[in-house]
Formats: C-alpha cells, sequence, structure tokens
C-alpha cells in the first residue's frame, strides 16, 4: 500500500510507527499527514529516522551523502519541517 495515501479509515490505530521511512518516501509532508490521520487522537506515533544535525555530525553527513543517495537516501530533513510543521499535504 502506498503510505502516503493509505486505505485505512481516519483514526484506525491505537499506535502509528514509521522506521527508517521518511528519508526515503518521495512526500514526506504527506506521509506525516497520512499518519496523523490513520492515528486515533490520542494514539502515539512513532518515527524512527535520521534528521539533520549540526556541528559534528553535519560534516560528518556531508562527508557520506554522495555514497547515501546513491543507495536511496536523501539528505535528512530538519525535524521541525518534516514532522512537527510539514507543509500542508496534497489532497
Amino acid at each position: 500500500m502506498n503510505a502516503e495515501r493509505m486505505d485505512f479509515p481516519d483514526n484506525s490505530f491505537d499506535c502509528v510507527t514509521v522506521p527508517y521511512v521518511l528519508s526515503v518516501t518521495p512526500n514526506p509532508p504527506r506521509l506525516v499527514h497520512e499518519i496523523r490521520r490513520v492515528c486515533k487522537p490520542d494514539g502515539v506515533i512513532i518515527i524512527l529516522n535520521h534528521f539533520s544535525g549540526s556541528g559534528f555530525w553535519w560534516l560528518m553527513e556531508r562527508a557520506v551523502r554522495s555514497a547515501a543517495e546513491h543507495v536511496g537516501f536523501r539528505r535528512g530533513s530538519p525535524i521541525e519541517v518534516t514532522v512537527v510543521n510539514p507543509e500542508p499535504a496534497e489532497p
């Protein structure tokens, strides 16, 4: 199933886990929208992913970026943009 357009009804799950998916999905804000839609209002969302760091970690990310992109991983996005305040999802 396409995680950016799930067939589940709203508020279907008590818990939604998303391990290492945000960095490989074409539209992370759309995926976050869908995760929130299918999770119950009092449910739990667990996201495990790589997000951009700063300082030393930024240099390390830059050093391995081309290899990571070669296998399908995009550069990590800031968590504030991707998860906390994603752009509105397309319908």
